[in-house]
């Protein structure tokens, strides 16, 4: 789950919750109504989106008192099943807003403790908009005249420790599962502390990329808010969140003075004090263990190889996520291919299958199978649009297995393995076991390929093993734990298998478990936390996943039993029986579904706006909105000073089919020597992505309409506009700027007097950028080069600028500024019908600082330096070298956040201009938010 939404960014930022990249616009919503809430929901999710509607009320009711709350207004809550990700996010702004993603997390993940998926998920969000959703004192009468504006609402502005931590600790507290509750959770805070690696506060706002990284706030927030709990009792936190909302934005330090006599800082002491006594003591080291990946974050799914080597995936914040290889007699592990998310593998022969997530229709992340020949290093798609997770092959390689959840169901399903064209392919799948309410994953055939042992969590219960009959999928046999869960199951023999049993508030750890003797015994319990066995048909070792202080590794161990810990598991010769689900507890009135309305848009909140135009004084205000699915987007402010005739702009966009349609108009004055330069525009047309994990494109079009005025005469120019743009760039946790891949574009104006417009011409332009790693990690050689022209008649041509500390942040620019970048020229020292700009830049991190700044709202991550060389020229007849210009020097740039959640790029620098005609010579200083491109 995702922290609480940041809405002072997201509001105004349409493109971040547009419709189109949210939703497959295949989907049709519909909305039920309760007194509290609003779901909506598409085809399909009848049935879930009514249950939620019901425990949406019961959570209400027992979450309100606990925090004091009681929403002035209703809760949008959108239910969606296009994702093969659990995953949840909640906003006050605008208006209060949830939206959960149907699919559950892997019974055996983290945030899988859990024997309700919507329940679990519903209360944390939900927690979130009773905190954040309040005002007190001055910041309530904000409230009465500005609306729903931020400002008006501090818990917002709270970090991430303090709203995740709250919402972590009741998503435990209210349903008696949760990440609480999870033991391997648990030990992200424990490890430390036995380390001496326990986190300071500033490192928990969610701002780190360093291990826990985004688990930050989760873990040590709710870990914190269980200690005050029991210290003053967890009614303390409805009375702290009703005097942070009272108290300016980023100074909670006085209202936890009043509530429980101690600043943050002093009460996160004690905190750390009392973790480090009472965290469990270090593990006994389990004989021949050996630790064999250092990379820490985040490894899954071990597989052995016939030469002895192991297979995993890893996930850091240096890299793509990727198939990795251990030697199998040590040394660094070998990258094999790129792996998008997916944990587990299947190994025949030589070939790989795995799962990884990819974007469907630009929208959905959804899951498809995928092989590696090891021999040829080639990735090759066996599926599209299957979402089958965890596959297996059987022993002959004959078939391969899989789980798919789909509307809140889950299934086995199985496929032939075949060969097309010398390729592996799969054929038609069919389905094993179907059931309802019901989520598997980790599907294992036995070595005679007879039997299929699965996790299997059932709607009010537990994760569990269950072992099913490979041709009927009828279940043979279950593997429980009386408290805790039990999942990863790995044949070890005709009826032996090792699982991973997370045990109640404590790591997890594998255990071997005889179906015919019902007899089980601790294999590895040695780390914090030891999971995803994978047993040597060589020589039996294990290799595991094993929890240190820096994250997840590849262990190995014998395979010895430990002894003096008697597993508690019950392994059962039938089907464990369902659990009844508990009877609802609130009679929640349901209103019948109807087709989606988007009223939500309506304008909720204004903001005044002051601000000081060369010697003008404007005053004004400004409003935004859109409506619960995105589809209706907004903005507008009009500005008065002492002019008759205010200043204004608008903007509205339409976002429910696959191209978003925007149209935005503006009449706005500059001032230049003295005089009043008008410029009248309106902007009309279309944007359409392609979205792959890997790739973006985007297509642009539009119409452009602009009167421009000043003194002495006046201009009209209408223009059809034209553009592309593809980016393969990427960036990483620890990247100083785009590190691998190109960006590139090119945009065509055509400017008619059959439109319109007083003259014509045409404009086009060109901008390419790539990006690649040289000399270490995350150090960048970084290469651009753009040019662009404008010809036709002169009154229609665009003047173009050359210089300017920076690139546009897009390719897909258009007018004066579509090319410049020259580090120490202004953007009008360079200017001219055509343009041209080279530059080179060789970009180094120089130290990882990853720490807050005193008390203030601010957090540094890195600093890091470039060298840089630009070359620039613009001209109007003919190009002519001599008047080449050249900058080069030195940057220095800071990667902070602010405000918690804000990440921003400050960098200064000085350039030693080189221009021929000497009104631009010598060195310069500059500054600029962000790369310079």
């Amino acid at each position: 789950m995702t922290r609480a939404a940041v809405p002072v960014v997201l509001l105004l930022t349409f493109v971040n919750v547009s419709a189109s990249e949210r939703y497959d616009s295949r989907l049709q919503f519909r909305s039920i109504r309760t007194e509290h809430f609003t779901i909506h929901f598409h085809q399909g999710e009848e049935r879930d989106a009514a249950r939620l509607a019901r425990l949406a009320e019961e959570v209400h009711v027992a979450l309100s008192p606990q925090l004091l709350a009681l929403p002035r207004r209703h809760t949008h809550v959108i239910l969606v099943d296009q994702h093969d990700e659990a995953n949840g996010w909640a906003t006050p702004l605008p208006f209060n807003m949830i939206e959960i993603s149907l699919r559950a997390p892997s019974p055996s993940g983290t945030v899988g403790h859990t024997d309700d998926w919507l329940r679990l998920v519903f209360t944390h969000e939900y927690t979130h908009i009773l905190h954040l959703d309040r005002s007190r004192g001055v910041f309530r009468a904000l409230r009465g005249v500005f609306g729903r504006a931020p400002v008006a609402y501090p818990n917002v502005f709270l970090p991430g420790w303090d709203v995740e931590g709250l919402a972590t600790f009741y998503e435990t507290a209210e349903t008696g599962a949760g990440r609480l509750n999870s033991g391997d959770f648990r030990a992200i805070v424990d490890a430390a502390a036995r380390a001496g690696r326990f986190e300071p506060i500033d490192r928990t706002t969610g701002a780190l990329v360093g291990w826990p990284g985004g688990h930050a706030p989760y873990a040590y927030g709710a870990q914190f808010r269980e200690y005050l709990a029991r210290r003053f009792g967890e009614d303390a936190f409805g009375r702290l969140a009703d005097a942070t909302s009272g108290r300016a934005p980023y100074m909670p330090g006085g209202a936890y003075k009043r509530v429980f006599g101690a600043t943050t800082r002093e009460l996160w002491r004690e905190f750390l004090r009392s973790r480090a006594a009472t965290a469990p003591g270090a593990p006994v080291p389990t004989p021949g263990m050996t630790r064999r990946t250092r990379d820490g974050f985040l490894a899954a799914g071990p597989r052995w190889l016939p030469d002895g080597s192991i297979l995993y995936s890893a996930r850091t914040p240096h890299a793509f996520p990727a198939l990795m290889r251990v030697p199998p007699n040590g040394g660094p592990p070998e990258r094999l291919a790129n792996r998008y998310l997916g944990e587990r593998l299947a190994v025949s022969g030589t070939l790989v299958f795995f799962d990884q997530r990819e974007l469907t229709r630009s929208t959905a992340l959804q899951s498809d199978l995928f092989v590696l020949n090891l021999d040829t290093r080639e990735v090759h798609r066996l599926t599209k649009g299957s979402r089958a997770v965890d596959p297996d092959v059987s022993a002959d390689g004959r078939w391969l297995i899989a789980a798919v959840e789909r509307q809140g169901a889950g299934s086995i399903v199985r496929f032939p393995v075949e060969r097309r064209g010398g390729k592996p392919s799969l054929g038609v799948a069919t389905t094993v076991l179907h059931e309802a309410g019901t989520q598997f994953g980790a599907p294992r055939f036995s070595p005679d390929g007879a039997r299929i042992a699965v996790e299997r969590r059932r709607l009010g219960a537990l994760p569990h093993v269950a072992i099913i009959d490979a041709a009927s999928g009828a279940v043979a046999a279950t593997i429980t734990a009386g408290q805790g869960r039990v999942g990863e199951p790995e044949w070890t023999g005709s009826h032996r298998l090792l699982v991973t049993w997370e045990r109640p508030a404590a790591p997890s750890a594998i255990v071997s478990a005889d179906l015919e003797t019902a007899a089980s015994t601790f294999v590895v319990a040695a780390v914090d936390g030891a999971r995803s066995a994978a047993v040597s048909t060589r020589d039996g070792r294990i290799a595991f996943i094993g929890y240190t202080p820096d994250g997840y590794d590849v262990f190995v161990s014998a395979g010895a039993a430990v002894e003096g810990l008697p597993a508690a598991l019950s392994i059962r010769r039938e089907d464990a029986p369902a659990l009844p689900v508990a009877a609802q507890t609130t009679a929640a009135s349901i209103q019948p579904s109807r087709p989606y309305r988007p009223a939500s848009a309506v304008p909720r909140f204004w903001m005044p706006i002051v601000q000081a135009d060369q010697d003008r004084f404007e005053i004004g205000a400004g409003t935004a909105g859109i409506d619960a699915l995105g589809r209706h987007a907004y903005a507008g402010t009009v500005r008065w000073s002492d002019r008759t005739r205010p200043d204004w702009n608008a903007v509205y966009l339409y976002d429910r089919l696959r191209p978003t349609f925007f149209i935005a108009a503006s009449d706005d004055v500059t001032v230049w020597q003295d005089a009043d330069y008008r410029e009248t525009s309106l902007d009309a047309g279309f944007s359409l992505p392609f979205r792959t994990v890997r790739r973006r494109q985007t297509l642009f079009g539009a119409f452009h309409a602009t009167r421009e005025r000043d003194p002495s005469a006046e201009f009209d120019r209408r223009s059809l506009r034209a553009g592309y743009q593809v980016t393969t760039a990427r960036r990483f946790g620890y990247s100083v700027s785009p590190e691998e891949g190109i960006l590139a574009g090119v945009t065509a104006e055509l400017t008619r007097r059959v439109l319109g417009a007083d003259a014509s011409a045409a404009t086009l332009s060109a901008d390419i950028r790539a990006y690649s790693r040289a000399g270490g990690r995350h150090r960048v050689l970084a290469l651009r080069a753009a040019a662009a022209a404008s010809w036709g008649d002169r009154a229609g041509r665009r003047v173009l600028g050359a210089g300017g500390p920076a690139a546009p942040g897009s390719s897909l620019s258009f007018g004066r500024d579509a090319v410049g970048l020259a580090r120490g020229f202004h953007a009008d020292d360079i200017t001219g019908y055509r343009a041209a700009v080279a530059s080179i830049d060789y970009r180094t991190p120089l130290f990882i600082v990853e720490r807050g700044l005193w008390r203030l709202p601010v957090f540094l991550r890195q600093i890091h330096a470039a060298v840089f060389l630009d070359a620039a020229h613009a001209w109007t007849t003919r190009f002519r070298a001599a008047d080449l210009r050249a900058s080069t020097g030195v940057e220095a740039s800071a990667d902070v956040v602010l405000g918690h959640y804000v990440p921003l790029t400050l960098v200064s620098g000085i350039a030693f201009r080189r221009d021929r005609s000497g009104a631009r010579d010598g060195p310069a200083i500059f500054a600029r938010l962000g790369c310079a491109f």
